[in-house]
């Protein structure tokens, strides 16, 4: 009976460690001469998703306290769950407002570009993540993120920061 019980446990553990999967690729700037000092990540996600993303803003911030660039973060919902005009406008003038306080030399854009639901959480995400440098508004660093967990992708989170901390370093975007 105990080894049985040890089987089922062995094979839930095994099953719940596969059940994640990050897939991204990225391409850089090649003309860019130095990494950047300082990053805002900017994250747009949809309003009934807040909870997730706070959980990946913190999973991130964990990943990047010891780097030498120092990061800020700005959360801001998407808008398309309200009832509003022109929600792109309030977006772009609270960004615009939230680079000009920071002044930082790299934005990193995560815009959703599909997400799937199943029994309530999020089974699927896809998202672009774009570098722009504020000063001349060219984008110096793209990736494409898949992220799937048989969950929820919020246990995925901390696999994606270790995935995009490694990205942003060998592309020579961080310190």
């Amino acid at each position: 009976m105990k080894n049985l019980k040890n089987l089922i446990l062995f094979i839930f553990v095994g099953f719940a460690i596969s059940s994640c999967y990050v897939n991204s690729r990225s391409i850089v700037d090649k003309n860019i001469k130095d990494s950047y000092d300082s990053v805002l990540i900017v994250i747009i996600y949809p309003k009934y998703t807040a909870r997730k993303f706070k959980k990946l803003k913190e999973k991130l911030s964990l990943q990047f306290v010891n780097t030498k660039t120092k990061f800020n973060y700005f959360l801001i919902d998407d808008g398309n769950n309200r009832l509003e005009l022109n929600p792109k406008e309030r977006i772009d003038k609270a960004i615009s407002d939230e680079i000009s306080n920071i002044n930082p030399q790299l934005v990193l854009f995560f815009n959703i570009t599909h997400i799937t639901f199943m029994n309530g959480a999020i089974r699927y995400l896809e998202f672009k993540i774009t570098g722009v440098n504020p000063k001349n508004g060219l984008e110096v660093w793209k990736s494409f993120v898949n992220i799937e967990n048989w969950f929820d992708i919020g246990g995925s989170w901390k696999i994606f920061a270790e995935d995009l901390y490694l990205k942003l370093k060998t592309d020579k975007i961080i310190k």
